[in-house]
């Protein structure tokens, strides 16, 4: 990844063009929380030089990276406006793990999330959470898995909450695959 790595950081100072002698090239990462900003520049750095985590919010302000001496990066905090954060949007970007879960109910997510996919994938996730029977309804699907789970609270409730936290987990990282929330026209 070395060579790959040089060659990609010199094509970028190459269409840059001329620059005064002893100039370096800086160049700022920005974008939505948790997309892999820092992970970016930790691969063009070449170690681990940036903070890293899966959870929207570990990069807390801006840090500048010297990748070479003619080569500076500037890594900055996800940005986004307090208007998508609370709209339509904003429901797609905390299902996808982009907000801090201040911004948004963890409930109202998974059980959208839930009445988006459960019709279009319901194998997929019945596999995935191993269910003997599969429910349509999104509330009575974390029913089931909660119970499959062992997801339980005082005086054997279901602890549905723990269940919408883990689907929402499962979605933004990945681990449940062969999903998709939008479809082509």
């Amino acid at each position: 990844f070395q060579r790959d790595r040089e060659e990609f950081i010199d094509r970028v100072l190459a269409a840059r063009g001329s620059r005064p002698p002893g100039a370096a090239i800086r160049a700022v990462v920005v974008g939505l929380p948790n997309v892999g900003k820092s992970t970016l520049i930790n691969f063009l750095i070449g170690r681990r030089s940036a903070r890293v985590g899966a959870a929207p919010g570990v990069t807390r302000g801006v840090q500048m990276v010297n990748v070479r001496d003619d080569f500076l990066i500037i890594d900055t905090p996800g940005i986004i406006s307090p208007r998508v954060a609370r709209g339509e949007e904003g429901a797609l970007l905390a299902i996808l793990g982009c907000l801090q879960e201040s911004f948004f109910q963890p409930e109202d997510s998974a059980l959208g999330l839930l009445a988006s996919i459960l019709p279009r994938y319901p194998a997929i996730l019945k596999e995935y959470y191993d269910l003997p029977v599969m429910e349509s309804d999104p509330l009575k699907f974390c029913e089931e898995v909660a119970r499959r789970r062992g997801f339980l609270r005082k005086r054997g409730l279901l602890d549905t909450d723990r269940v919408f936290n883990l689907i929402l987990q499962d979605f933004s990282t990945g681990r449940i695959s062969g999903i998709t929330l939008e479809l082509p026209d």
